[in-house]
């Protein structure tokens, strides 16, 4: 599930920076608290706003955009400027 989510977090990659840690070769696995952290920072930024859902009609909608020499992409959000007003 996580890794269908990773385009849905913000800053992912940072986030989950001390699990990347467990891979590198040639060091010992352990499991610090920052570990425990890391999974319970990306299970709640999977289970509060901004997260993927049903269009609702009734709300205002927005449309994202970005392009670069490589790529297009786009994300259609609601409530997207209420999150990030502040």
């Amino acid at each position: 599930m996580i890794t269908y989510c990773t385009r849905f977090i913000l800053d992912y990659v940072t986030k989950t920076e001390p699990l990347h840690k467990l891979m590198h070769k040639n060091k010992p696995w352990q499991w610090p608290d920052s570990q425990d952290r890391t999974v319970f920072q990306v299970n709640d930024a999977l289970a509060n706003a901004p997260v993927s859902t049903y269009l609702d009609t009734e709300k205002n909608t927005d449309i994202l955009v970005d392009a670069s020499p490589v790529g297009l992409t786009a994300i259609l959000s609601q409530g997207l400027s209420e999150t990030y007003a502040s």
